[in-house]
């Protein structure tokens, strides 16, 4: 699996707001469903919430990666986000999260999700992209500094 593979262009934006953890999963989900139309903003909601109460998303960083599995999706979906402002996510190092990378799998594929989720963490743990993204000014930009290689 690869960068190109994991996420389209359409599916990032600077432009999700919200000052809680539970507003901000809502208009992730309503964005997703938006794009994918395979399943239900309420379905992808329930789905992150479910997961987020068996432990924060948040990795540390200013980083989260809310993801779920949902019976019925029949292709893995991601999405990323640069917040509008920084919000409380319960990061394991106490710290706002302003990046969220979303990762919707269909409840079977097992293997995907976890090498999806290898390479968005690969993706996420380098600094100078984390600060590329966080000065990104627009979603071709953002999707631009996500695919790029960075040492």
């Amino acid at each position: 699996m690869n960068f190109s593979e994991l996420l389209s262009p359409e599916n990032v934006s600077i432009n999700i707001g919200g000052n809680t953890k539970k507003i901000v999963l809502e208009k992730i989900s309503i964005f997703i469903s938006d794009r994918s139309h395979e399943i239900s903003s309420e379905e992808i909601q329930q789905g992150l919430i479910a997961r987020e109460r068996l432990g924060t998303t948040g990795i540390g960083n200013g980083i989260a990666i809310p993801h779920c599995r949902i019976n019925g999706c029949k292709k893995i979906t991601a999405a990323f986000f640069k917040l509008v402002n920084s919000i409380d996510f319960e990061s394991v190092d106490n710290n706002s999260v302003d990046l969220v990378f979303v990762l919707i799998v269909p409840s079977e594929q097992n293997d995907e999700h976890l090498k999806a989720l290898s390479l968005i963490s690969k993706l996420l743990s380098n600094q100078n992209r984390c600060r590329a993204l966080r000065n990104a000014v627009s979603n071709e930009i953002l999707y631009q500094v996500l695919g790029t290689v960075i040492d």
